[in-house]
């Protein structure tokens, strides 16, 4: 979907934009009015999800009002194509960073008391499970923080530690082997196993 006008005796986007550089309210209500239902329709048609598209598309209309208050946008003439540009960038923001956030689930009606609770979480031996991480070189623990906690991707990872994606791979396979070995090790010399 695009947001660029073609009637231009309609929509006078160098106008337009002049006005809103200038701060002028009315300029802003008809900004709005003019591109904020195409807005929501391709944010939802991209995110299938109303709220967030609620606040992609104000984020975009205020997005570029700044731009063109700070003298960003050259092509005062081509409101509607930055401001296309705009939504797919932030739309395509929200939709990587979603990609990360953990699923949520909801929670089964026949949760454990909290007694219960207690009593699974007490079940591993975390001290141990720490000691065998810790056991890692730094560039794999890192790898393995990188990768499980912040929930990046391998190409990401090879960003932040300079190596190269099938390094990367390769680091993380090695390491998740080695750490089960450990486990394995400590669990059989008994430093490893449920508490009591």
């Amino acid at each position: 979907m695009s947001l660029i006008s073609n009637d231009s005796a309609e929509h006078d986007d160098a106008g337009l934009c002049r006005r809103l550089v200038d701060g002028e309210a009315a300029a802003e209500a008809e900004f709005v009015r003019r591109f904020s239902g195409r807005l929501k329709a391709m944010a939802i048609s991209r995110t299938r999800d109303v709220e967030a598209s609620r606040e992609i598309v104000d984020d975009v209309l205020m997005a570029t009002i700044t731009a063109l208050r700070s003298g960003t946008v050259k092509e005062t003439g081509r409101l509607g194509g930055f401001v296309h540009g705009t939504a797919v960038n932030l739309i395509n923001n929200y939709l990587r960073s979603r990609g990360r956030r953990p699923v949520a689930e909801p929670l089964p009606d026949d949760l454990p008391s909290p007694d219960g609770a207690e009593r699974l979480e007490t079940e591993v031996d975390l001290h141990a499970l720490r000691r065998c991480v810790l056991g890692l070189p730094v560039l794999d623990r890192t790898i393995l923080t990188l990768t499980f906690v912040d929930g990046l991707a391998q190409g990401e990872i090879a960003a932040r530690t300079g190596l190269t994606v099938e390094a990367v791979r390769q680091r993380r396979a090695r390491a998740l082997k080695r750490l089960k070995e450990m486990i394995g090790d400590a669990s059989r010399a008994g430093t490893f196993r449920p508490q009591r």
